[in-house]
């Protein structure tokens, strides 16, 4: 995400450009890790204020794995315990751009008119998911989706100044345990 977008925000919240992929991070001790992270500002996002219901322990282990980060280099970790932003306005934000885009790209690759698309994938024997996106995608007015992408917009915002504070923000990756 292009950073700045809301304002002239630094690349993290100490000023610095902050580099670390996995393969770093797993070839190093304990005491090289904490150089690195020695001076990291974690936003702990949880479940995102209830918003985002994780199977029973996730957001516990991985609070806990997170934890390690101050043991081994003393990387703050705060707890942003409120959601930053309204998930469920982000959910059908995120829902109308993807299924009107959807419908846009199908439209592309077969041509015809937006009408005809959904009886067509029909026809085509397209899996019942991919019909369902492009019958969403005929409801979304260019209205529907000005609002949409303003969404989007503010989240960015959102976004933007939370990393004014933070280095990294951190959520759970799954809302479930592998099989």
């Amino acid at each position: 995400m292009s950073r700045g977008r809301c304002n002239d925000a630094p690349n993290n919240a100490t000023g610095r450009k902050i580099q670390a992929d996995a393969s770093l991070i797993n070839n190093q001790n304990n005491e090289d890790l904490g150089k690195l992270f020695k001076t990291l500002k974690l936003g702990w996002l949880g479940d995102f204020g209830g918003s985002y219901l994780c199977e029973d322990g996730i957001v516990t282990h991985c609070k806990y794995s997170l934890d390690k980060f101050q043991f081994i280099g003393g990387a703050c970790v705060e707890s942003i315990s409120d959601a930053p932003f309204s998930s469920e306005k982000l959910w059908d934000a995120w829902m109308a751009i993807r299924s009107r885009r959807i419908l846009e790209s199908i439209l592309e690759c077969i041509g015809g008119s937006e009408g005809d698309i959904p009886e067509r994938l029909k026809a085509r024997n397209v899996k019942p998911e991919a019909v369902w996106e492009c019958e969403n995608g005929l409801g979304v007015t260019s209205q529907q989706l000005q609002k949409a992408v303003k969404v989007v917009e503010a989240w960015a915002c959102c976004v933007d100044e939370l990393f004014q504070t933070y280095d990294y923000l951190v959520l759970p990756s799954s809302q479930v345990y592998p099989f």
